[in-house]
């Protein structure tokens, strides 16, 4: 696997897997109408183009295939992190963290936030972060239960 910097023709796909990655890994955890308003069909792909364009977006392939992606600021707040289904339970996520803890590290951060969705929770907190409180935000008129996590203590 290897972690590469995103570019601006990755967000097509990155949308894509972005819908994938909801739409199956979410199934457990969310309702289908829930999934639907998270991920629509109907993608706004220049919407998302302008929202990696404000994040550090980092990419992790296998085989020359997009496994995943995290997308975070540069005062350590992470954003965004997804899987493709293809490769769930194989450390995808859990590399894009742990290369998003180290790089924020290394740009002064001392204290890492996030709102991670139901599945994305444990992956974070098998890196470190803890739980804050849980959280509900409206997507598409669906509520959605998401957990605030901190990590603090990071040294660069």
């Amino acid at each position: 696997m290897i972690v590469r910097d995103a570019t601006p023709a990755d967000t097509p796909a990155l949308v894509a897997l972005f819908t994938r990655s909801v739409r199956t890994l979410g199934r457990a955890r969310y309702s289908d109408a829930q999934l639907a308003a998270w991920a629509p069909d109907d993608a706004d792909i220049d919407g998302w183009s302008a929202r990696y364009a404000a994040l550090i977006m980092r990419i992790a392939e296998i085989e020359g295939e997009i496994a995943g992606f995290v997308g975070y600021e540069p005062n350590g707040h992470i954003d965004l992190l997804f899987a493709s289904p293809v490769y769930a339970g194989r450390g995808v996520a859990r590399t894009l963290v742990e290369h998003a803890v180290t790089d924020l590290a290394g740009r002064g951060a001392t204290t890492l936030t996030v709102e991670a969705s139901l599945v994305a929770a444990p992956v974070f907190a098998r890196c470190g972060f803890t739980f804050v409180e849980e959280q509900e935000v409206e997507r598409n008129g669906e509520r959605l239960r998401r957990f605030a996590m901190t990590k603090t203590g990071i040294d660069g």
